[in-house]
């Protein structure tokens, strides 16, 4: 059996990048990802069956960190509001996740950019609304943190948190497809999050 050469293969995989970047899963073709790898077209399914399992191998560990830390978010900000009823001087953890979020943003651009907004056909077509949901959840954690409520304001509040969530991934998203350089993209996210946050603070002191 031949030897599958890493040279070959970090070929294959940064030329799947472009190829992703540029075309989006759907419409990728293994055969130009092959010329660029400079491998022929039956050589590159020696290293992967398809064009699915290249996809996961190129993006499957950056949305399983993405989302990991997405997560810890959430459970953090359970927890301070379940503890102290409010945002203040008890969100270090909070930060520090969103800090190591915002590196991760800046070290795979690429293949988060490709994850939330190129991935239609694949496994992970479905990350964006993924990623939608659970920030729908922690803002609804902060707009209903009262026990009890209900009525039109819990109404409108669920309608709200959708609203923002929608609206702060697809800044996230629109950020990725426009910036490439890594300090535009966390001044571009800090300030992003800078503004849902000071609505935030503000929801929950009332």
């Amino acid at each position: 059996m031949q030897t599958l050469k890493e040279d070959v293969n970090r070929r294959i995989l940064s030329a799947a990048l472009n190829e992703f970047e540029q075309q989006g899963y759907a419409q990728s073709s293994m055969r130009r990802i092959a010329a660029e790898a400079g491998v022929t077209a039956g050589n590159i399914y020696r290293y992967y069956k398809g064009k699915e399992e290249l996809f996961q191998a190129l993006i499957r560990p950056t949305y399983l960190q993405f989302m990991d830390l997405v997560r810890l978010i959430q459970t953090e900000v359970d927890r301070v509001f379940a503890s102290a009823g409010g945002f203040p001087e008890q969100m270090e953890l909070v930060d520090d996740t969103f800090d190591r979020l915002i590196t991760l943003l800046e070290e795979s651009s690429k293949e988060t950019k490709i994850l939330l907004t190129l991935s239609q056909g694949s496994a992970f077509e479905h990350a964006k609304q993924e990623l939608t949901d659970i920030i729908a959840q922690i803002f609804k954690r902060v707009m209903t943190r009262r026990e009890g409520d209900s009525g039109p304001s819990a109404t409108n509040a669920a309608a709200a948190v959708t609203i923002l969530a929608a609206t702060i991934v697809e800044g996230v998203c629109i950020t990725l497809q426009n910036v490439e350089e890594r300090e535009q993209i966390r001044y571009s996210v800090l300030e992003l999050a800078a503004v849902f946050s000071a609505g935030l603070k503000d929801k929950a002191k009332r």
